[in-house]
């Protein structure tokens, strides 16, 4: 670049100012073909990155999916699968942390008297209904059908068994539901 040219002045004193001003002039168009090309370059570095970005936005919201169940927007078994082996993967074996099974008694029974459309509504009513009687930081799952799961942290078995008796007193002070039979 510029220090060819000068190295080529130094070398060659009878070079005239119409010569050197060629050469500054091809360096100031290559600069500027340079400076296009980068620009160039840093345009298509910002759409690819975008275009990751949107892909990436993409596949955590297929994860979300794939981890949700779809009536309760509760985590569904594979997401409590998924912090079952979390828990286990550490390095020491959990402890302090309780799990609660809780199935529906005469689910199918709601089901096949009331109709799919009032055993998902009392789904879904159950799940907001857990959602706002455990912490932050407990897990509430629908595993299956009529099955959840939950995991608590730093309790102990009385503390588990409170727990456990203050969701069922929950879902009995939440759950009135009116039939066409008035039951």
């Amino acid at each position: 670049g510029l220090e060819t040219i000068v190295k080529s002045i130094r070398e060659d004193e009878t070079r005239g100012l119409s010569e050197i001003m060629e050469e500054l002039e091809f360096l100031d168009s290559a600069a500027r073909d340079l400076i296009r090309d980068e620009a160039e370059i840093e345009q298509k570095l910002k759409a690819g990155l975008a275009q990751i970005e949107a892909a990436e936005r993409t596949a955590e919201a297929a994860r979300a999916m794939v981890l949700t169940d779809r009536l309760t927007e509760l985590p569904n078994r594979i997401a409590f699968m998924n912090r079952l082996e979390d828990l286990y993967d550490r390095d020491n074996a959990p402890f302090g942390t309780a799990m609660l099974l809780v199935d529906i008694d005469n689910f199918k029974e709601i089901n096949r008297q009331f109709g799919d459309d009032a055993g998902n509504k009392l789904l879904k009513r159950l799940a907001a209904v857990f959602r706002k009687t455990i912490k932050k930081h407990d897990f509430v799952a629908r595993i299956e059908g009529d099955d959840f799961a939950f995991l608590f942290s730093d309790v102990g078995a009385t503390e588990a068994q409170a727990i456990a008796e203050r969701l069922r007193t929950a879902v009995e002070n939440n759950l009135i539901f009116a039939t066409e039979q008035g039951r």
